[in-house]
């Protein structure tokens, strides 16, 4: 079975724009998207065994697996404290903060 950066390979030597930079960025692009795609297959696979193992509700697994395809959808496939939990307390807390700012600033103050 070819994979898809086999089938994008033929199709530009068959083709007059079979540029090696224009091949080369699809072949990275598409193995960008291929390593986010197994990601998140693993994920599901992971979640479906622990609610499994857990013997969680059938509407309980439905609600985990509704919320994993929005979480998916609205992130691209990144998890946002994934990439920033190996950071110093310190940068991660001002990263926090710069990114909840406006949210902070519709708090109003508390009266004593």
């Amino acid at each position: 079975m070819l994979d898809i950066v086999t089938v994008i390979e033929k199709l530009f030597h068959t083709q007059t724009w079979s540029n090696n930079e224009t091949l080369s960025t699809m072949k990275v692009f598409l193995h960008a998207v291929m390593a986010k795609k197994r990601k998140m297959q693993l994920r599901c696979r992971d979640m479906e065994w622990w609610m499994r193992r857990r013997q969680l509700p059938s509407r309980l697994r439905q609600r985990v697996r509704h919320f994993e395809r929005q979480r998916w959808a609205a992130m691209g496939g990144e998890d946002e404290m994934e990439l920033v939990k190996d950071l110093p307390e310190g940068l991660r807390r001002d990263i926090k903060r710069y990114l909840c700012l406006d949210l902070i600033k519709k708090v109003r103050k508390i009266q004593t």
